[in-house]
């Protein structure tokens, strides 16, 4: 099955490069927003993911290791960049290759850990599973031999190893091969009319070198980005986090309910206290906005009370909501907020059909609705009530 690769066509997470095949053949679609990938998303249906960064945007280095320094663990590693950084190495994620034994180097490459996490969840809003984060600079490696360059006319990218990429602007490149000692007759892919110096240059460009990478073998899982604080969650189970502002104050009367019951079933003083302290602590999570607990069954009783008894009932608008939003196959809300007296306020990612859908459905169901225009990431902000 053939991949699909993204890539970030800009500095942040708000517009996206694709590259894909459909019936039609291979495609590229470049500068999208994110409505716009969302839509096309649909169309993936189960095929693999694989999000591309651009290797501009990394720092890339092979580092001089020795086997003892292996032995003691790759945490440590890390700090050799420290002197060549500008940032703190806290906020980088860094990932480290196969140790090259013969030549006793190490393949390091890092990102800025913000910036991954937004472009990740950004594709996460837009119901995207990426199942690998690579290097763009590798993929030139994925069906022939390491030292090959793609380039135009503002930059080249340079695959030294099937583990090590880099990316320098174009007239820097004859540096860079000197710098990386590699072999002046390199295989050449380019996509614009570059010197006549540049015999044998096959011509393919960058669409069409994916279009052969995405039928060859997975690149190295090594120096995929997905790994440590990133690694992907395992269980299918695992509740949307962005859920979580509608399901508090479901959880909420299930907490009340078993508040009551492991009360009366409590026999030491030490466990009553610990129970006290977990249930303050759950409390203050549902609802950060209560500084100050003095009876809490009350407190929450009264969350409940005033969900169900206010302008817009907090039960029947999040049926309504999540009703709509399976009938319409959209993602899941980027916030949620309700109050019991101005009703909710939900922000997602939906084009201006879908928009027009869902606010038919929320007034069919009863409920007042006003919407906002598209923001420029393509973000809509709704608010309902009864």
């Amino acid at each position: 099955m053939a991949v699909v690769y993204l890539r970030p066509a800009s500095a942040g997470p708000e517009r996206w490069d694709a590259w894909y095949a459909d019936a039609a053949g291979w495609q590229e679609q470049l500068d999208l927003t994110l409505a716009q990938l969302h839509e096309l998303a649909q169309t993936w249906a189960s095929r693999p993911v694989q999000l591309l960064l651009r290797s501009s945007d990394l720092f890339v280095t092979e580092l001089a290791v020795e086997p003892r320094q292996l032995r003691q663990g790759r945490e440590g590693l890390r700090f050799l960049i420290e002197d060549q950084i500008s940032c703190d190495l806290d906020d980088l994620h860094i990932i480290f290759g196969q140790w090259e034994g013969r030549r006793k180097r190490l393949p390091l490459m890092a990102v800025e850990r913000e910036r991954l996490r937004s472009w990740l969840e950004a594709l996460a809003a837009c119901a995207i599973q990426v199942g690998q984060v690579h290097a763009d600079a590798l993929v030139l490696a994925a069906n022939a031999d390491a030292g090959i360059v793609w380039g135009d006319q503002d930059q080249a990218l340079i695959a030294c190893t099937a583990q090590l990429g880099y990316a320098c602007a174009r007239e820097h490149l004859p540096w860079l091969q000197e710098q990386l000692n590699l072999d002046a007759a390199m295989h050449w892919h380019y996509r614009g009319a570059l010197n006549a110096v540049d015999a044998g240059a096959d011509g393919q460009t960058w669409s069409e070198l994916l279009a052969s990478a995405a039928q060859a073998p997975a690149l190295p899982a090594a120096m995929n980005f997905l790994q440590g604080d990133f690694k992907p969650q395992r269980s299918s189970a695992r509740i949307d986090r962005r859920w979580w502002q509608v399901a508090t104050l479901f959880l909420a009367a299930l907490f009340l309910l078993a508040l009551d019951f492991f009360s009366a079933t409590l026999h030491t003083q030490a466990l009553a206290q610990r129970l006290a302290r977990a249930n303050v602590a759950t409390y203050q999570t549902l609802f950060p906005g209560d500084t100050r607990i003095v009876n809490l069954p009350l407190q929450i009783e009264g969350h409940l009370n005033e969900g169900q008894s206010g302008p817009t009932n907090i039960f029947k608008g999040m049926q309504a909501l999540a009703r709509s939003l399976h009938a319409l196959a959209l993602p899941a809300p980027l916030k949620i907020s309700y109050d019991a007296r101005s009703g909710f306020e939900v922000e997602l990612v939906v084009d201006a059909p879908h928009q027009a859908r869902l606010r038919a459905s929320l007034q069919q169901a009863g409920f007042s609705v006003q919407t906002s225009a598209a923001d420029a990431h393509g973000v809509v902000s709704l608010q309902f009530h009864d």
